[in-house]
């Protein structure tokens, strides 16, 4: 599971979470009224609690803000291109590779996702069972992001079907 989904499932579950304790509590409420009281003198006693309790809630949502903006920030590749040093976007290493996946399978409409982690290109793409050997379609593949992007590192791809 990638970064950006497994922090979304996370976020997703604390809040459905969170939502039903909430609920729990507000429903619990009504049936103790002791209970109800001891909260409300909790809430308005001047012992700094609702502080902590702020404080702990910033604390959170700005680590979750810093969290979604490094899975988020723009990912680049970097190469040399004789002997000068560029940077080369996500959004054009999908497009590229998208274009090579058309041309190459003009009759299947087949999804493939793109990833740039740790310098390296990971192609995750849909394929059916009965096409070319994953040798050869890595050979075509390498080669493209060679002659479109100078890419000559590894690269990663990965079948599913």
């Amino acid at each position: 599971m990638r970064n950006y989904n497994l922090l979304i499932s996370a976020m997703q579950f604390l809040l459905i979470a969170a939502l039903f304790g909430l609920g729990a509590v507000f429903f619990g409420l009504h049936y103790l009224p002791s209970f109800r009281e001891s909260l409300v003198d909790w809430l308005l006693a001047p012992k700094g609690s609702l502080h902590l309790i702020g404080g702990l809630t910033f604390g959170v949502a700005f680590l979750l803000a810093i969290g979604f903006w490094s899975v988020q920030k723009e990912k680049f590749i970097r190469l040399q291109m004789q002997h000068v040093p560029i940077s080369i976007e996500e959004s054009l290493v999908r497009k590229t590779i998208e274009e090579f996946w058309k041309k190459s399978f003009p009759q299947l409409d087949l999804p493939i996702e793109v990833y740039i982690a740790h310098q390296k290109i990971e192609v995750i793409a849909s394929m059916p069972k009965d096409f070319e050997t994953l040798e050869e379609i890595e050979h075509r593949l390498g080669s493209h992001l060679f002659s479109q992007l100078g890419y000559e590192k590894e690269f990663f791809l990965t079948f599913k079907t």
